[in-house]
């Protein structure tokens, strides 16, 4: 089950703690093997340290180990940037605590935000082989008695704060823990499949995917690899072609596909190809709707008809991934491109992982990102939230493509959610009702 759940569809535990609260001992005890470095001095834990496992009935987990959220070091400050980021992205948040020491105000803060984020927080007091301090224990019985919310807050998925005691050293309450964790299964919000509520039992379903200079070499891209299978999964026909072979292989159907499926840079070349009352989106749009929602896009369409007012135009460009950039990179080459031959204005671009990676103070008109295969839904909402926090319109790759290409809302109309969408985005509107054949 491990190996054939990818990394963005892994439920993420994050373990957070002061320096020496025992977070990586916590997390070798769990992994049952050495993951993380263990040291007595402060700031041996630099980067967040990642271990996939199978985690009972949460299935698989990604276990991140992070630094001391009180570290003072010299990279303090940059090692608690990126402890923050793995909180964000966390499905489940640990809050590693040492039992033997009073609580400290790191600790206090730390329970007061994240008790209010809509994410299960569970307390682990570590150091069970040693006398409790007595402020600790008061401290954890208020927690416990208070839950650590404010209960007019949705916070945490409606899951209970949850608090153990264990030792990492003679492996006591390791177990227990464990099973907290495992409970909260049910709290943990489900990543959709790339097809969900687009597809039936039976239904015929063509996949245009280009094999040129981007394209991994021996092998299709993830997300067209996970929607080949999820079709098949749900008892689907599918027919996988290259753009070249588009009008030959749909001419030659005796029955006409449900659902035509195209790599976005395609969408141009495939729509021209069949009748324009084909149901057609691309692979980039579906991850859209499987990492988030299509309704947060609607700001970056309506930024995107707004853009020839500017004088030039400064350009975000995201990517959960990296990869070598060629002459055809999507991000930096290909949208670009399209927007300024749309506007007849200059676009600059400046192509960041995250908004930590963003030049300071610099002001930008629009945000265009990938599809974030890679990420987990819990990930990319908080990259949205952020991007949103700025007040940075967004739109994906795909959806910007399908806009430069005449392709909205046509490109959105097999979704089941369009009946909602059709007011915001009928403004987009670019596909003729002419049948191409």
């Amino acid at each position: 089950m491990l190996m054939k759940t990818v990394k963005g569809e892994r439920i993420h535990i994050v373990f957070a703690g002061i320096c020496n609260a025992g977070k990586s001992s916590l997390v070798n005890a769990i992994a049952g093997r050495t993951i993380a470095i263990v040291a007595d001095h402060p700031g041996t834990t630099t980067d967040p340290v990642e271990k996939s496992m199978e985690f009972g009935e949460l299935g698989p987990v990604v276990l991140v180990d992070t630094a001391g959220i009180d570290d003072v070091t010299t990279l303090g400050a940059l090692r608690t940037e990126r402890t923050k980021e793995a909180l964000q992205k966390a499905d489940i948040i640990v809050l590693v605590t040492p039992g033997y020491e009073a609580p400290c105000d790191y600790e206090e803060r730390f329970v007061d935000e994240y008790s209010k984020k809509n994410k299960p927080l569970v307390i682990v007091k570590t150091f069970l082989d040693k006398p409790i301090h007595p402020l600790k224990e008061s401290w954890l019985k208020m927690l416990a008695e208070h839950n650590a919310i404010d209960s007019s807050a949705p916070a945490r998925q409606g899951s209970p704060l949850q608090i153990f005691s264990v030792s990492s050293a003679n492996g006591q309450g390791i177990d227990d823990f464990k099973k907290g964790i495992t409970s909260l299964a049910s709290f943990i919000e489900k990543e959709r499949t790339p097809l969900d509520d687009l597809v039936l039992p039976g239904y015929i379903i063509m996949l245009v995917t280009p094999i040129d200079s981007a394209a991994p070499k021996g092998r299709l891209i993830l997300p067209e690899t996970e929607v080949l299978r999820d079709a098949l999964d749900k008892h689907c026909t599918v027919i996988t072609v290259q753009p070249s072979q588009v009008h030959e292989a749909y001419t030659n159907l005796l029955k006409k596909p449900n659902l035509v499926i195209t790599d976005s840079q395609a969408f141009s070349a495939v729509a021209s190809m069949i009748p324009c009352d084909q149901r057609l989106t691309s692979f980039s749009i579906l991850f859209a709707r499987k990492k988030g929602e299509l309704s947060w896009f609607l700001d970056g369409l309506r930024k995107l008809n707004m853009l020839y007012k500017l004088e030039k135009i400064n350009m975000l460009a995201l990517e959960a991934c990296t990869h070598n950039r060629t002459h055809e990179d999507i991000a930096t080459k290909k949208i670009p491109a399209m927007i300024q031959q749309k506007t007849g204005r200059e676009v600059l671009v400046t192509p960041i992982r995250s908004l930590r990676d963003k030049p300071p103070g610099e002001p930008y008109d629009i945000a265009v990102i990938c599809g974030s295969c890679m990420a987990t839904r819990t990930a990319f909402k908080a990259q949205m939230e952020a991007l949103r926090d700025a007040n940075i319109p967004v739109i994906n790759f795909g959806l910007a493509l399908a806009w430069g290409s005449g392709l909205i809302p046509r490109a959105l109309e097999p979704f089941p959610e369009y009946s909602i969408l059709e007011e915001s985005v009928t403004a987009f509107a670019g596909c003729s009702r002419e049948v191409v054949r």
